[in-house]
């Protein structure tokens, strides 16, 4: 380092340049250092070269650099991104637990659309016991609604959408049609 600036020394936390200098352990990378002198020498610039840097009290810093060659020497201007990158980690976490909890809500909601089937199945078989003419009518009346729901779906006449799932959700249901009859 020739010169440092206030804010980058206040940044760093080093008091002065002297002290700077002094510490040989500023880049806590080295090679990733070296790649980017590097780039810069053969380029003549970065722009936003991710770096982790020591400061006085021991703390790492995530600073972005942008460098200039310029003569004999090098330009640069660290960004410290420390609070964007700790930002950043703490959203990749909390994506991970929501993917896991739309995970689990999903196998939740697939379980209760089963259940709920069954269960509507099983109200449509009482009713057969009563009439054994319905066990056939059942499935007739059945595929008839889930083959109108399916036109209504492909040619949508209405402002609202029927979804092929939701004609499949309407032919279950319409197995409890004749639901009175076991009274």
């Amino acid at each position: 380092f020739i010169s440092a600036s206030p804010a980058c020394l206040k940044l760093v936390g080093y008091p002065t340049l002297a002290a700077l200098e002094q510490s040989r352990e500023l880049f806590r990378e080295p090679e990733k250092r070296a790649e980017e002198l590097e780039t810069v020498r053969r380029v003549g610039k970065v722009e936003s070269f991710p770096l982790a840097v020591t400061s006085g009290n021991g703390a790492t810093l995530q600073v972005r650099d942008s460098a200039l060659f310029l003569g004999n020497s090098i330009l640069g201007i660290f960004f410290d991104v420390t609070g964007l990158a700790a930002a950043n980690a703490e959203l990749k976490d909390a994506l991970q637990v929501q993917e896991l909890l739309n995970d689990g809500m999903m196998t939740s909601a697939k379980l209760l659309h089963r259940t709920q089937g069954a269960a509507i199945r099983s109200l449509a078989r009482l009713a057969e016991y009563r009439d054994p003419e319905t066990g056939t009518h059942l499935q007739r009346i059945c595929e008839y609604t889930r083959l109108l729901a399916l036109q209504v779906h492909l040619r949508a006449p209405f402002s609202f959408r029927v979804t092929p799932e939701y004609a499949n959700d309407i032919s279950v249901s319409s197995m409890l049609h004749d639901i009175g009859k076991v009274s």
